[in-house]
């Protein structure tokens, strides 16, 4: 019977000879591809699910250069639109200061302070910001 189980992740184990530790399920797994889909114990059946690509940790920082180019690949968003959104500030001193920010930086960090105000004004989630700091690196200068 094809319906052995781990019982700590539920993950189905294609084995003819179970151990006495794994779970029995009772029912024959169904037919899944083991390279694409995993095949899980759900309690009272083995359920077949597509595996997703893990995209691993966000990186902390990138150049203004490299999030530059990774927003615009992203969001169509350009430098003018960015310095659009700063001017749309209307309280002077949070406008001179986040154009300070943007302007001057030499490293744009992930989880500043800035890059929340830039990215709230662009109107990015934060899906948005780990894509734009996964991408980034990938532009090499």
């Amino acid at each position: 019977m094809n319906d052995v189980y781990s019982p700590h992740t539920g993950e189905h184990i294609i084995t003819d000879n179970p151990a006495p530790w794994m779970g029995r399920a009772g029912v024959d797994a169904p037919l899944y591809d083991p390279v694409a889909q995993g095949c899980f114990w759900r309690g009272d059946a083995l359920e077949v699910v597509d595996v997703q690509d893990d995209p691993g940790p966000v990186p902390e920082s990138a150049t203004p250069a490299q999030g530059l180019m990774a927003l615009y690949q992203l969001k169509g968003i350009t430098e003018a639109d960015i310095e659009a959104a700063i001017e749309g500030i209307t309280d002077p001193a949070q406008r001179y200061t986040a154009q300070i920010a943007y302007r001057k930086t030499t490293l744009w960090q992930r989880h500043s302070q800035s890059m929340a105000t830039i990215a709230a004004l662009l109107g990015l989630t934060e899906q948005d910001l780990d894509d734009l700091f996964r991408l980034a690196p990938s532009f090499l200068l």
